[in-house]
């Protein structure tokens, strides 16, 4: 459906990439993929590991993210090995942050929208507000509910709040906000989950294998069924104090510990890991033949039965 055909000629150096058809099912390319597919063509022709930076200075819009699909697409046929960074801004910012490769990252000046991230396999996804002072940060919210879902690896920085269940089915992602809605975390099996302020009720419910952080204060809202409050060790301390770096680089200040006074109004001076609490879960994933063994005697039971068993 998509126009591949003349897309192919010009990986074998018969076409540049901005003589290919359209990227999507329109009869004229948009400002931005012109931009794009200009960005590639120079970055091919100097060097195929050289990395491509897009200043867009606009949000990106819900049909941005086909888009984006094909990018990704053309630059790996075309050889592409640098990595793209997109600066956007704006409301709601629809990140294409979307099954994003690992070579592709976006900051954004501006608030994101729901499902922000899903599925990302890889690279850099970062948000702030430029107009909010560093210290009131975690006042705001800068993305909508469902953040990153199902994200198996990358890295996700927020210089603020964010909604309802944010990171939930995280498989191997970094990912540091400021403060969270409910269920933060929940049903994730790895990678890390920090979060520096307040966060909402049943944090890391079905969690079996992702770390997540939080401050002390903010232990009564776990999911005490599923993790348990334990000490934050120094291999895990030293990973919390990179994201606290970024987030503060991004804010411009120190975001993330106002966001610690706030939320424990006792805590004086420096950050330190006796302010938080490293929720491990209770379970581990289930054992598979166990699971083989109880799904035979289930199968037995209902053909004893007469009931339809398919194959």
């Amino acid at each position: 459906l998509l126009a591949y055909t003349e897309a192919e000629k010009q990986y074998a150096g018969k076409l540049k990439v901005s003589e290919a058809k359209p990227l999507l099912h329109h009869n004229e390319r948009t400002e931005l993929e012109l931009h794009l597919l200009q960005k590639l063509d120079e970055a091919l022709a100097a060097d195929s590991s050289n990395d491509i930076v897009i200043d867009w200075k606009k949000p990106l819009g819900p049909n941005d993210r086909g888009l984006f699909a094909e990018f990704f697409g053309r630059a790996h046929r075309g050889g592409f090995k640098g990595n793209l960074l997109m600066k956007t801004e704006g409301f709601p910012g629809e990140s294409m942050a979307f099954v994003a490769p690992e070579w592709f990252g976006q900051i954004h000046d501006g608030i994101l929208a729901p499902y922000t991230g899903s599925s990302m396999g890889g690279g850099v996804l970062k948000a702030y507000l430029s107009s909010i002072d560093a210290s009131e940060a975690y006042r705001y919210a800068v993305a909508g509910n469902i953040l990153c879902h199902a994200i198996n690896s990358g890295r996700v920085v927020i210089a603020g709040s964010v909604g309802l269940r944010a990171f939930l089915l995280n498989s191997g992602a970094e990912c540091a906000v400021l403060g969270a809605g409910d269920q933060l975390g929940g049903f994730g099996t790895d990678g890390l989950i920090v979060c520096f302020g307040e966060t909402g009720v049943n944090i890391g419910a079905g969690n079996t294998g992702c770390p997540i952080i939080v401050p002390r204060s903010q232990v009564f809202k776990i999911n005490r069924d599923d993790v348990r409050p334990v000490p934050v060790n120094a291999e895990m301390w030293t990973r919390v104090l990179s994201l606290r770096d970024d987030i503060n680089e991004l804010a411009g200040g120190e975001a993330s510990e106002a966001a610690l006074r706030a939320a424990m109004p006792t805590v004086n001076g420096e950050m330190k890991p006796e302010h938080f609490y490293l929720l491990e879960a209770k379970a581990e994933l289930a054992d598979v033949n166990e699971v083989n063994e109880q799904t035979v005697i289930m199968v037995d039971r209902m053909k004893l039965r007469g009931m339809p068993v398919s194959a």
